[in-house]
């Protein structure tokens, strides 16, 4: 994927290009965001999902399954109903649980389980197994448990830019594995991302949007606006492992906008793609009364960037976030890019 800076150069330049086949429409998909809008995921057909209060995420096979779960007199789940809770953990929190940035996922997932405790209502738990990226979408580690009373699996992973997920999944005795394809699923669609406490403003870019606290959200020589985690990172660097940068771009005064977002995305994709690039295939997400056009960049070659792109229609203008990141880690900022435009109003 093209860094930054190129794009920018190839925005202000008038230049013939493609634009990419669409033999199929855009497939849609209707979202579960959290009120905070902190998360957003997928759900199987008949699962519900609600924030936890204190910025988790709660999902359950069933409404039925759901009320159960917030009710303190219950126990434990009864057979046929499965229950996850997701949370947050700022990695630099770790310290405080005598942990440190750089301990493994194993040891992660010991001093959560620590933290949970165990008992007559709390499921033991194992050893922690490590997991592989290539076989389930992420690096992590896991470990199961049980109690007379639930079934369990904890599992930690890295959930977004400086945020280990924390997954904990309850089913009855001898249950937990019925549930293991739909609960996957949700884990790896379950994208965070922080809150958006800053806000920046650029008249002659034409964009205004909120970013996370600690980011640093500027405008480079040759007006391009990004934002990003490192201070140290400028659009033109060939971003590191734990580096990720957002530009954000009013398509429309480029001249970019076409009439939906799938021909937006046509005129603006041809743009980022470097030899060896894959872009995945798009999907639109509906998030509440919005709808996102998101597509993923990857390279096979560890020593290239890999990043993303997401387009919004706000009121007829059209906005871009390209995101970009270091080998393999596009998905750990692709909703915090989306949820920066999604903070766009006219």
């Amino acid at each position: 994927m093209k860094r930054l800076l190129c794009l920018l150069l190839l925005l202000t330049i008038a230049i013939p290009f493609t634009a990419l086949a669409q033999e199929d429409a855009t497939p849609v998909y209707e979202v579960f965001v959290t009120e905070d809008g902190a998360f957003i995921t997928l759900l199987p057909d008949g699962w519900v999902a609600e924030g936890d209060g204190d910025g988790g995420l709660q999902v359950a096979n069933s409404t039925e399954t759901m009320d159960a779960m917030n009710n303190s007199d219950v126990m434990g789940p009864e057979s046929g109903q499965f229950a996850m809770l997701i949370l947050p953990l700022p990695a630099e929190m770790l310290d405080l649980f005598g942990g440190s940035a750089d301990s493994s996922y194993s040891e992660i997932l010991t001093i959560m389980m620590g933290l949970f405790g165990e008992g007559d209502d709390f499921p033991s738990f194992g050893e922690p197994i490590e997991l592989s990226g290539e076989e389930y979408g992420f690096d992590g580690a896991y470990a199961t448990g049980s109690s007379e009373l639930t079934d369990a699996k904890m599992i930690v992973y890295d959930l977004a830019v400086g945020t280990i997920g924390v997954a904990v999944l309850v089913a009855a005795p001898g249950e937990l594995d019925n549930f293991e394809a739909e609960a996957g699923s949700v884990i790896v669609t379950a994208s965070y991302a922080p809150a958006l406490d800053e806000s920046y403003s650029n008249e002659d870019a034409a964009v205004e949007f909120d970013y996370p606290a600690g980011w640093k959200a500027d405008v480079d020589e040759n007006g391009l606006v990004y934002v990003t985690n490192d201070p140290e990172v400028t659009p033109d660097s060939d971003l590191q492992s734990g580096q990720y940068a957002v530009a954000v771009i009013n398509l429309s005064a480029f001249g970019l906008a076409g009439d939906t977002l799938e021909a937006t995305a046509d005129n603006i994709l041809p743009l980022l793609l470097d030899e060896g690039d894959t872009a995945d295939d798009p999907v639109i997400l509906v998030v509440g009364d919005d709808e996102v056009f998101v597509i993923g960049v990857s390279n096979e070659d560890e020593t290239t960037n890999d990043g993303g792109l997401v387009i919004r229609d706000v009121d007829g203008t059209m906005y871009a976030a390209v995101y970009a990141s270091a080998y393999d880690e596009a998905r750990l900022i692709g909703y915090t890019a989306a949820a920066i435009l999604l903070s766009i109003s006219q």
